[in-house]
């Protein structure tokens, strides 16, 4: 699978803009896809957390994935779709849905509505990967879908089925996860860590090669990740502890650095409106003062700002 190979590096998370009145904004969606396809990521996913993918209807997604292809066409950008239903009949019948629609990977967000048990969440995630001819990445984000799996179950399950090629590890620290995974696994899968990169250092320390974070500033999680390429980690560390401060204060919740992010995307002109659809995180003065003092200090790195 040519399109595994893709899964490393910096794969954004794309956020889905709204109009203020809570509409899809398709022309800011393709202005952002656009965007982070001119930066010549190998992959990128929709519909995850910072998608905002509890808030999007059925039909929106059709649409949003369509839309993604189209202006992906040409390209060679990988793009990951994730599947978050709940049921296993359902998640089947949205990844073959997707696959035929152009994803090129599938992302599954295990179950966790109603605590399922450990053997209902491995027959859930089997399912998929059995269903699809297509790269699957396993999401492990225990603080947001619960333990009912570990990643040694997970590496189990990468022992079973060919078409596992990625794990996105979000535990929080990841390196005793990482750690787990590699340990167990028959063969070794990618490894993407999420929050933000808020511990990338340490996930790359434990064997991890790629990091997804949001889609707003991506240009500075290039920057950091082609100076790991170049082996500069004394590079790497110092520009991963310039961006850790804001970080750190944004990760306090997946709603937070969601509504800070598209606060960066129309800081920047990329989209017209902040809109998070409802329940969302409504930002302080400090949180828009910190944004304005983010794109002041990384200004050169960040084409394209309007404030």
């Amino acid at each position: 699978m040519a399109v595994a190979l893709q899964l490393r590096g910096v794969s954004p998370v794309i956020a889905v803009p709204f109009e203020a009145d809570g509409r899809l904004d398709l022309a800011g969606f393709a202005r952002v896809a656009e965007h982070i396809i001119a930066r010549e990521v190998r992959s990128s996913l929709l519909f995850g957390l910072a998608s905002e993918f509890p808030k999007l209807t059925d039909d929106e997604r059709g649409t949003l994935l369509a839309l993604y292809v189209q202006c992906a066409r040409g390209s060679q950008l990988a793009i990951i779709a994730s599947v978050t239903d709940h049921s296993a009949d359902v998640a089947v019948t949205r990844a073959r849905r997707y696959v035929d629609a152009g994803a090129g990977a599938i992302n599954i967000f295990p179950p966790f509505f109603l605590s399922p048990s450990k053997l209902q969440i491995l027959d859930h995630i089997s399912a998929i990967a059995e269903a699809v001819d297509v790269p699957v990445v396993i999401q492990f984000a225990p603080n947001e879908a619960g333990t009912g799996i570990n990643c040694a179950s997970i590496a189990g399950l990468i022992g079973q089925h060919g078409t596992i090629a990625a794990v996105k590890v979000e535990a929080t620290p990841p390196g005793a996860a990482i750690d787990e995974l590699f340990a167990t696994a028959t063969r070794r899968p990618s490894v993407l860590v999420g929050y933000a990169g808020l511990h990338w250092p340490e996930a790359i320390a434990h064997g991890a090669n790629g990091v997804q974070p949001g889609c707003s500033f991506v240009e500075l999680y290039q920057a950091a990740q082609a100076l790991l390429d170049a082996g500069d980690m004394a590079g790497f560390a110092a520009s991963h502890s310039r961006l850790l401060p804001w970080i750190k204060g944004w990760m306090t919740g997946v709603e937070h650095i969601v509504a800070i992010e598209k606060a960066i995307l129309a800081a920047r002109g990329l989209i017209q409106s902040a809109y998070c659809r409802r329940p969302s995180f409504p930002l302080s003065a400090q949180d828009h003062a910190g944004i304005a003092a983010f794109i002041t200090e990384f200004g050169d790195s960040l084409p394209n700002v309007r404030l």
